[in-house]
């Protein structure tokens, strides 16, 4: 989940708007993450903030039997720092018991095997002042 509150990339400046890709590998867990990065706003309220919206993609190959995994994020970051500041999460997670079962996983029953198994999950994350 810690990427879901991650600005990744260099310290490139960045303009209102712009837009980037970024992708975030988890060797340990043989993961691949792809985020669109896009600079939404600039809030100079005592020190500058800035809002950054990402869209978080799980990429599964082909018959790979690992949920899907598909996230927008909107967070302020302290500009000076990268500190996160705050941040609004929605994630939707997707997978299907048949592919499990296909690549040798056990599931309970055949209802549950034609069943395709969806969460939303929502996170609000604030610094406690």
């Amino acid at each position: 989940m810690i990427i879901l509150f991650f600005l990744p990339d260099d310290p490139t400046a960045r303009a209102m708007g712009e837009k980037w890709d970024s992708k975030v590998s988890l060797p340990s867990l043989g993961e691949t993450y792809n985020i669109a990065n896009t600079i939404q706003s600039v809030v100079p309220i005592g020190a500058m903030e800035v809002g950054v919206h990402q869209e978080i993609t799980r990429r599964v190959k082909d018959g790979e039997s690992r949920p899907t995994l598909k996230a927008t994020a909107d967070s302020l970051f302290a500009a000076a720092t990268g500190k996160l500041i705050k941040s609004r999460v929605d994630c939707d997670v997707a997978f299907d018991p048949g592919q499990i079962a296909a690549a040798g996983g056990k599931t309970r029953n055949a209802k549950q095997e034609q069943a395709k198994l969806t969460a939303n999950i929502k996170i609000d994350i604030a610094l406690v002042k």
